[in-house]
């Protein structure tokens, strides 16, 4: 069967007519929460107990908020033509778009915010559970 009119399928289905859940955009919106979210989750769940544990939670947190901003940097720069004859002023680019993106508070507080906002709930489900199970053992 075909619909007159269409010819793709993508024609005769309107993203706005979709449910929410369905929409791409929702989904689109969210991979930009899931580095956060996978940073925040594997932090609790390592824990930061120890001082080696609290600098590696230090550092994720870091990667999540700069790495971005670093891939940003590298690939304007690298994807600049004319800047290609001049290494310098490449790297001086690079550097330029590096603050710009680090320095943009929407940018930079997003993630760090999310990671720290994940790993706190993750480490007091964590202590709660440990708690209950403490009180759960009968005492000899």
């Amino acid at each position: 069967m075909t619909i007159p009119g269409a010819d793709h399928p993508q024609e005769v289905v309107d993203e706005a007519a979709l449910p929410r859940p369905l929409n791409p955009w929702v989904w689109l919106g969210l991979l930009l929460w899931l580095p956060a979210i996978l940073c925040g989750v594997a932090i609790a769940w390592c824990g930061v107990a120890t001082a080696g544990r609290a600098a590696a939670a230090i550092t994720a947190i870091a990667v999540v908020v700069v790495g971005p901003a670093f891939a940003t940097a590298v690939s304007a720069a690298a994807g600049t033509r004319m800047l290609a004859r001049n290494p310098d002023e490449m790297i001086d680019y690079a550097a330029a778009v590096f603050r710009q993106v680090l320095l943009t508070p929407h940018l930079t507080l997003r993630p760090l915010i999310g990671t720290v906002v994940v790993a706190l709930l993750g480490l007091a489900l964590v202590a709660v559970r440990q708690r209950v199970r403490r009180s759960a053992v009968p005492a000899p």
